[in-house]
């Protein structure tokens, strides 16, 4: 009885423990619901602040983003705009420059006084036949070399019978009377009397683009010619020359741009006339010249913009109503202002896309992670599912750490890096690669190379890509670019092919690896190099000069007189300045002699002639050591050589340097037409006949021909050469 009183008692009291233990672990499990679920408030608030933040990052990484695409259009379109003005501006001087030359003449000059002073009849000109012919010649020249020559010729007229073409140069004198004029000039209509007339005196004058009976573009340039000795004033003024050109083939070439780089790329001359904006050039669709006019009073409006606003970048509305971005320039001298470019859609379309696009996507991703997080913290209990968030964790270390080595290696290389996919698209890119696409590192990647760089700067990247694809060759270039201060670089690019992208960079299939290296600097140091060399040069020939006197200026005219053969010959550039060096300094061994023995008159002898040949073999050894980028030294050595081989090192034929040969015949034929102390220069016509007659014994024969080939074209310039004043 008392024991089964003691089992009961037992039972009861492990009951009332196992009650308490039950109530203990009920209260421990609602405490700790209670603070999961505190837990699970911050996470929750903590995760939308971050949601949040997270867009807005977005929204300014986006915005930022396109702004440095609209500025980095800004300056395409600035430097392409001051190229094409630049050349505009050139091709107006050069009308009047040539037309100059001619109003200078004191020939001209001369018999255009005479005519004016009735000392010279101009009905009777056609009688004189050397006036006549000089002044026939003189127009006739300088019309066929500046563009001014028509290219419908009549049969040849005579003096101051004009011809009713439609391009050509008139001489006139102070009352407007034809003197002369070339081949298929105009006749003096309506338009250009009036011009005549209303031009100012004693100036320049251009008469702006207008058309002709033809509707082609016309534009004629007006240059005074002065009295012989006369100043530059009105009352000296004896005539004009007058220059009338069709312009098509001439000037609106300068404004066109290859049509690969764009489809909506365009640059256009204007001007306003009487309240009216006017097209002189030719525009897109065939739209000929003046066919267009428009309203001065729309400022929202490109050409309107480019008129009260030369200089501005903007976005405006076009002719035909299309949004471009443009900019403008005035071209001095001119009514004109030229603008340049783009629609807005090719140029920042795509920006624009991404903008929106990258704004959605981030706002979607964010709140695809917010949701994600949050399933992860409700199911995060679960084995399976921490089973998976380990196997994450495994992979995305293993992952973190490849990324993390090629960052280590790739960041701190000072070499542009990328890696890109058969398609175009950017794998990866070190700091350095962002940089030169003046972009922040880590937004490159995803990105088309023509989002990153630039349809123009982007297209010799993709030829790369496509010959790589095709030939699965490394390859090695030469490219320049202009980073955002304007400075330009030049980059020498390698270019190897890639048999499989990591699986991480999103890409499937072949790539290529793009190694960048700015050689601007090594390129400086080869032309600082350059510098100090023909400084060298030079103080070394101005040592020559001094110590001999008679011979002032030898070596220079060798110099140049060996650079023209060689450039006869067809001689590559490296050559050609090897013979130019030669020719300098090919007499520095001058500096071994005594002074007296240099400036000696009266005959040399034998002795002091084999003295002064052995000074001069011995000066290619003072600069043995420099470095030149041909082969300067040997040259000098050879430069006494004969093609026959009786030259005293016995070198024959073409066992002798091209460059040596050139400078021998450049240095003979110079020494035999200047004076020496001790005796008088040879005249031109028996250097030459002594020099064919050595044609196979002293000289090769092409190198021969091609100084006679010189002096035939050239005999002007020569004169400079044998004249030692």
């Amino acid at each position: 009885m008392a024991e089964n009183q003691m089992k009961a008692k037992d039972v009861q009291t492990d009951s009332t423990d196992d009650s308490m233990d039950e109530a203990i672990k009920g209260r421990e499990s609602r405490v700790q619901v209670a603070r999961v679920l505190r837990k699970g408030s911050y996470l929750a608030l903590t995760l939308l602040m971050l949601a949040c933040i997270g867009m807005a990052l977005a929204l300014r990484l986006a915005n930022d983003n396109f702004d440095r695409e609209m500025g980095a259009w800004e300056v395409r379109l600035n430097l392409l705009a001051d190229a094409r003005a630049d050349s505009v501006r050139r091709w107006v001087k050069s009308q009047k420059d040539e037309l100059e030359a001619i109003a200078e003449n004191m020939s001209l000059r001369l018999y255009v006084t005479e005519l004016n002073f009735n000392r010279l009849d101009p009905d009777r000109l056609e009688d004189e036949p050397v006036e006549t012919q000089f002044l026939q010649t003189l127009i006739s020249v300088a019309a066929e070399r500046s563009g001014f020559k028509s290219g419908d010729l009549q049969p040849a007229i005579r003096a101051n019978v004009a011809q009713g073409g439609n391009t050509g140069i008139i001489l006139l004198d102070r009352t407007n009377r034809v003197v002369v004029a070339t081949e298929g000039a105009p006749l003096i209509s309506a338009r250009l009397r009036q011009f005549l007339l209303e031009s100012p005196k004693a100036q320049p004058a251009m008469l702006d683009v207008f058309p002709d009976a033809d509707g082609k573009p016309v534009m004629a340039f007006l240059v005074p010619v002065f009295a012989i000795q006369g100043e530059a004033i009105a009352s000296q003024q004896m005539g004009v020359v007058l220059g009338v050109k069709r312009v098509a083939q001439e000037l609106y070439p300068l404004l066109s741009q290859p049509p690969q780089l764009s489809d909506t790329l365009e640059t256009l001359l204007l001007r306003e006339k009487q309240g009216v904006v006017e097209y002189i050039s030719p525009l897109k669709d065939d739209i000929a010249p003046f066919s267009l006019k428009l309203n001065i009073d729309r400022p929202s409006y490109t050409a309107q913009h480019a008129l009260s606003n030369p200089g501005s970048f903007g976005v405006r509305f076009d002719y035909d109503g299309q949004k471009v971005l443009m900019t403008s320039r005035r071209i001095e001298g001119t009514d004109w202002v030229l603008v340049h470019k783009i629609g807005y859609e090719e140029a920042l379309g795509a920006a624009e896309t991404r903008r929106v696009t990258w704004m959605a996507l981030s706002v979607s991703v964010i709140l695809a992670l917010l949701a994600l997080l949050l399933a992860a913290w409700r199911y995060g209990a679960s084995v399976r599912a921490e089973q998976q968030a380990e196997r994450f964790r495994a992979l995305a270390k293993r992952y973190g750490a490849q990324q993390k080595l090629l960052e280590l290696v790739a960041e701190h290389d000072p070499d542009a890096m990328l890696m890109v996919s058969a398609e175009g698209q950017v794998t990866f890119a070190n700091k350095t690669a962002a940089l030169n696409a003046n972009m922040k590192p880590g937004t490159l990647r995803g990105k088309h190379l023509r989002d990153v760089f630039g349809a123009a700067r982007a297209q010799p990247y993709l030829e790369a890509l496509e010959d790589l694809i095709h030939d699965n060759r490394s390859l090695t270039r030469l490219q320049q670019r202009v980073d955002a201060a304007g400075h330009a670089h030049v980059s020498q690019v390698k270019y190897l092919p890639l048999a499989e992208l990591p699986e991480e960079d999103g890409a499937h299939g072949r790539g290529m690896l793009i190694v960048e290296q700015d050689i601007t600097n090594a390129m400086d140091e080869r032309q600082r190099r350059e510098r100090l060399l023909r400084d060298l040069v030079a103080s070394l020939v101005a040592l020559i000069d001094k110590r001999d006197p008679y011979s002032a200026q030898h070596s220079a005219k060798v110099s140049f007189l060996a650079e023209q053969i060689a450039e006869q010959l067809d001689m590559d550039s490296a050559l050609v300045e090897t013979a130019a060096i030669a020719g300098k300094l090919m007499n520095l061994g001058k500096m071994l002699l005594p002074v007296e023995l240099l400036t000696k008159k009266g005959k040399l002898t034998k002795k002091e002639r084999d003295q002064i040949q052995e000074a001069l073999s011995a000066g290619a050894d003072l600069i043995e050591e420099l470095e030149f980028d041909g082969p300067v030294v040997n040259t000098i050595r050879q430069a006494r050589e004969a093609w026959d081989g009786s030259g005293p090192l016995g070198i024959s034929g073409d066992n002798i340097l091209p460059t040596a040969r050139v400078v021998t015949l450049a240095n003979d034929y110079i020494a035999m037409t200047s004076d020496r102390a001790h005796r008088q220069g040879m005249n031109r016509e028996d250097v030459l006949k002594l020099l064919m007659e050595q044609i196979g014994k002293r000289y090769q024969r092409k190198t021969v021909v091609a100084l006679l080939s010189y002096l035939d074209h050239q005999g002007d310039e020569l004169n400079f050469l044998s004249d030692d004043s």
